[in-house]
């Protein structure tokens, strides 16, 4: 087998045990093999073009017979995804040096015509993608500008392109109507093209990307406008399969007329060409789950779709984002968007329903039309310009209505896990496909106003501490005989550390930086073999409030050493930029204590949380135990993020982080360090003989560097921050936005700040193998910065400062925020690392 057939089968195993397993057996000794197979596994979690266009039918077909549908992809390095659909981009500039071939245009008596075809003369080349150019043309015949879509010519050559050329000219000519781009003519010769009404204007896309969101009165009249069009696409019986921002034309700006195009993926509603198991069409971030799913669609599917774009006209962003392709079409399948309120707070609660009842998991709880949804919005904006409150009434399955917030349903059966559908193995191919392409990342993160905190830590009240043994003698709730107010505060003493390793000579070479990814994998692959373990491990949580799995990925992290803090001239250097852009003095002290440098030893090999313990993980904890967290116990909840005198919120605790419900794919925050501990003593108990725990301050630099000696993983430079690292931001995001560092680990600089094992210490007196710091105390480390940043205060170099891989913060232990979270560590099982230690003689012993 090769690298391609052996990843398509590999990605579709979800344990990663039973993956390892199959490699071995698959790749035997060939370790070039191996090597190339779990790089394409690697390359898999963050291959994001496919978030933004559909796949490629050229290099899907290449490598299998999967009948995936395609549209046009735009020119090498775009990453929006209103450049998919050429047929809607008709005013976009061609930006590749590659020259268009026009090959089959035939000679013009007009100096400023690029040639004629037919009887259009050719003005211009306003677009070209993968399969196709999009053309400005003038009709002779009947005196207009048009668009012409003409089929790659080596496209042309192959019969399932023409059919596809046919097949959406006479989908899209089916529908008449002002909201849907027309059809004017298809033609076969000398190549196939399609005729169609040119748009001078601009997508909703780009609109989005370059002025933001829009405001309700805008997203209702344009909703309707879409609606309208959608409307009559469903009256003809076709299923658009694509809606997305990038398919919304906007003729002459927001206040004018709206066009549905590409219907390059349109079909019937009884066409079972496309329903067949395991085969999806679309662009995955706007599916309906059942579309993701491979499963036969109604018109119903459009509105899914509808929704989504709803909420991204409002929020500015699509609401189902992943690193990976198959991320994404796991959530869409599986989880609800993050609640546009806690984006902005200023949408309706009326609006935010309606969205909620269009993003329904099953068709049936959905709308029961396009014209339906159209004519709510229109009732929705004459209300909000006659100065009334709208209300929105939606049917509830058994022919009642209710109004504003629709009730909640229960799926009628739980989906299969998404890994055990066919998504995963189409997926799959789609993934290599794009791999093998190599199609850029995406992008499109919406910047939010930076939110400045105030140092309430130095307004806190004093607490008495109590040191236990064992997380287990925490008060879970106050006591009922007196007031919740004088439940004591206190800290758990955490187990002691397992002693150094002296591996044996046959062991893997430790991880000694400087390295890179490539050379960070083999590490950790090397360890993994030698252990007998995966690199990557999943642990069962449980489920959650649907019945669905919740799990936690775990990553390998090997032994090594690193230089820890940072250098004498380094904090100079710090401490005098900090200077000149006004950083307090309080916050100049920090930076101080990052020295001196060290060379440490991290001599035993752990497993790191590949992401931050996200709130719907916690929640599995909480109801799996009744746990009651240390700000819901006490009453005294946690702090709010408001800029002047800083206060307690009773009602703030890690459920409600701020005005609204914390969203499952959230960081779980505004758990003190004893909570985190006490999850810890659950996840050890889940499974046998692996120890989980918050990781020590040493353990969290070095996977944090994992193999760089810079600021950064991504560099020096604060540019390099912006694809990995949640920064400058008002409000937590959800995890695994950004990309992993070299061990595959994501967001370790910004979005929250992680508790750490450790008391705050000085490095002057610290061990410098596999230290674990000062055990107990009243204050505890915390690392990684937050999207507030790490200072809290100043400008955003202070803040991008503060998620540097070497800041360190304090924090007392009992102490909830909005920007501190969790990420947890397992120990690997004593009688693995035993077993390996008595096998094999010591380094000294070797003769």
């Amino acid at each position: 087998m090769n690298e391609e057939s052996l990843f398509a089968q590999a990605i579709a195993i979800q344990s990663p045990e039973e993956r390892a397993r199959f490699l071995d057996e698959a790749c035997g000794d060939d370790h070039e093999l191996r090597v190339g197979v779990e790089s394409l596994l690697r390359h898999a979690e963050i291959a994001g073009s496919f978030l933004e266009h559909p796949p490629l039918e050229a290099a899907v077909r290449a490598i299998s017979d999967a009948d995936i549908d395609a549209t046009i992809l735009p020119d090498e390095g775009s990453t929006c995804d209103d450049d998919a659909s050429l047929q809607g981009q008709q005013h976009v500039q061609h930006k590749s040096s590659q020259p268009t071939d026009l090959s089959y245009l035939l000679p013009s008596d007009n100096p400023e015509s690029l040639g004629r075809l037919g009887h259009y003369e050719i003005l211009e080349v306003i677009g070209r993608g993968a399969f196709g150019t999009v053309l400005r043309a003038f009709d002779e015949k009947l005196q207009r500008v048009v668009a012409i879509k003409v089929l790659a010519p080596q496209m042309a050559a192959t019969s399932p392109a023409r059919k596809r050329f046919l097949r959406e000219a006479r989908t899209s000519a089916a529908v008449r109507h002002e909201n849907v781009v027309a059809i004017y003519a298809v033609e076969d010769e000398p190549i196939p093209y399609l005729v169609m009404e040119y748009i001078p204007g601009k997508t909703l896309q780009q609109q989005l990307d370059s002025q933001g969101p829009l405001d309700l009165p805008h997203v209702l009249k344009l909703g309707k406008q879409i609606a309208d069009g959608l409307a009559a696409a469903h009256e003809q019986g076709l299923i658009h399969r694509d809606i997305k921002p990038g398919n919304i034309l906007l003729e002459h700006g927001i206040d004018d007329r709206v066009k549905i195009t590409d219907f390059g993926l349109a079909r019937t509603a009884d066409d079972a060409s496309m329903t067949q198991s395991g085969v999806i069409a679309g662009t995955p971030m706007y599916m309906a789950p059942e579309q993701a799913l491979g499963k036969k669609l109604d018109q119903r599917a459009d509105l899914f779709s509808f929704g989504s774009v709803l909420y991204q006209m409002l929020s500015g962003r699509p609401p189902f984002r992943a690193p990976s392709t198959v991320a994404v079409l796991k959530r869409v399948v599986e989880d609800t968007p993050r609640p546009i309120q806690e984006i902005l707070p200023e949408v309706p609660q009326w609006m935010c329903a309606l969205i909620d009842h269009l993003h329904a998991k099953l068709p049936e709880d959905r709308f029961e039309s396009a014209k339906e949804v159209s004519g709510v919005l229109e009732k929705c904006l004459a209300d909000l310009e006659a100065g009334r409150t709208p209300t929105v009434a939606f049917p509830i399955n058994g022919g009642s209505q209710t109004t504003g917030q629709p009730a909640p349903t229960e799926p009628r059966r739980r989906p299969q896990p998404v890994w055990r559908q066919p998504l995963a193995k189409v997926a799959a191919l789609i993934v290599i496909a794009l791999i093998f392409l190599g199609v850029a990342e995406f992008s499109g993160v919406t910047n939010i106003t930076h939110l400045f905190t105030a140092d309430e830590e130095a307004l806190a009240d004093e607490v008495k501490v109590a040191t236990v043994k064992s997380a287990a003698e925490l008060p879970q709730q106050p006591s009922t005989e007196e007031p919740a107010k004088k439940v004591v505060e206190t800290t758990v003493m955490p187990a002691p550390r397992p002693q150094s390793i002296e591996w044996p000579a046959d062991a893997p070479a430790m991880a000694i930086p400087p390295f890179d990814s490539d050379q960070a994998h083999k590490y950790q692959q090397a360890w993994a073999n030698y252990l007998g373990l995966p690199v990557e491990k999943q642990i069962m949580l449980g489920r959650d409030k649907r019945g669905l799995d919740v799990s936690m990925t775990m990553i390998l992290i090997p032994p090594g050493e690193y230089l820890m803090g940072s250098t004498e001239e380094e904090i100079a250097q710090l401490r005098d930029k900090a200077v000149k852009d006004g950083l307090r003095r309080h916050d100049l002290a920090w930076i101080s204590l990052e020295g001196p440098q060290r060379t440490v030893k991290i001599t035993r090999p752990f497993y790191m949380s590949k992401n931050e313990m996200r709130t719907e993980q916690f929640r599995v904890f909480v109801t799996e135990t009744d746990y009651q967290t240390e700000p819901e116990a006490n009453g005294k909840g946690a702090w709010l993020p408001t800029p002047g005198v800083p206060q307690l919120d009773p009602t703030k605790n890690w459920r409600q982080a701020g005005k609204y419900p914390q969203g499952s794919q959230s960081p779980v925050v505004n758990v003190t360090w004893n909570d985190a501990n006490k999850c810890c003593e659950w996840l050890s108990q889940i499974e046998p003989g692996w120890t989980y725990s918050i990781p020590t301050e040493a353990q969290w630099e070095y996977a944090a560097r994992a193999g760089t000696t810079t600021y950064w993983s991504t560099g020096n430079d604060e540019a390099s921050l912006a694809d990995h690292a949640v920064v400058n931001v008002s409000w937590p995001q959800d995890i695994g936005d950004r990309l992993p560092n070299p061990f595959g680990l994501c967001d370790m600089h910004g979005n929250v700040f992680e508790w750490c094992q450790d008391a705050f210490y000085n490095y002057r007196d610290a061990d410098t193998v596999d230290p674990l710091g000062v055990v107990g105390g009243e204050k505890q480390i915390i690392r990684g910065g937050s999207c507030f940043g790490g200072y809290r205060f100043s400008n955003d170099w202070a803040n991008n400062s503060g998620c540097r891989s070497a800041s360190r913060f304090e924090r007392r232990a009992s102490n909830p925020w909005l920007a501190v979270g969790i990420r947890v560590i397992a120990d690997i099982p004593e009688e693995t690392i035993q077993a390996k230690l008595t096998a094999a003689p010591k380094a000294e012993e070797k003769e």
